[in-house]
């Protein structure tokens, strides 16, 4: 994998998301009225997920069933419009301080790897946002055996304040990609975008 070039670093690739997400809450303000931005982290017990692709490919299982949860009929060409844009990003402990975890888990970081997301919701999904609550059993039922965890946060970008709201999206964006600052380099299997049209 290449490493970052000077012309092309981390604050580039992470300053790219962050107003990629911007664009996408522009896009998805409707009378007005801006879209749920939520961070949303899963991950399962240590060394549940060991393969990165398993992981990656529950996650997106679980975007498309949550999809159903907000959105009758998603697939229907008429309501691709209203699937969550979201950004999500592979972590580990690997970026966590080392002092405040076993040199094991330090030295093994793939027994811990977990996804942080960014999700753009739609204010006319408003009114869906109670089916949230069952997010975390939607998760686990996914994989039972891995004790599967999911917490996430509303973020605030309603805020009076402009600039606190910019900094809440510019301080999720970073933490959600710590791992691709970490490791010095980005390479397509470390974060993807969905819904994928492809």
């Amino acid at each position: 994998m290449p490493e970052l070039s000077s012309t092309y670093n981390y604050d580039t690739f992470r300053k790219s998301h962050f107003y990629l997400i911007n664009q996408q809450i522009i896009l998805n303000t409707y009378n007005e009225i801006k879209p749920t931005l939520i961070f949303l982290t899963v991950t399962g017990r240590i060394g549940s997920f060991k393969n990165e692709d398993i992981l990656k490919s529950m996650f997106v299982k679980f975007y498309y069933h949550m999809a159903r949860m907000l959105i009758t009929n998603p697939t229907r060409q008429s309501k691709r419009y209203l699937l969550p844009f979201t950004i999500y990003y592979l972590d580990d402990s690997s970026t966590r301080d080392r002092s405040k975890k076993a040199n094991y888990l330090y030295e093994n970081p793939s027994i811990t790897n977990h996804i942080h997301s960014i999700m753009v919701i739609h204010p006319l999904l408003s009114d869906k946002l109670t089916a949230l609550e069952n997010l975390e059993m939607a998760w686990k039922n996914l994989s039972p055996k891995t004790n599967a965890t999911l917490k996430y946060k509303v973020l605030d970008i309603e805020d009076k304040d402009a600039l606190e709201s910019f900094l809440n999206i510019e301080r999720v964006t970073g933490y959600s990609s710590k791992l691709i600052r970490r490791k010095g380099y980005f390479a397509e299997d470390m974060f993807d975008v969905l819904p994928n049209y492809k």
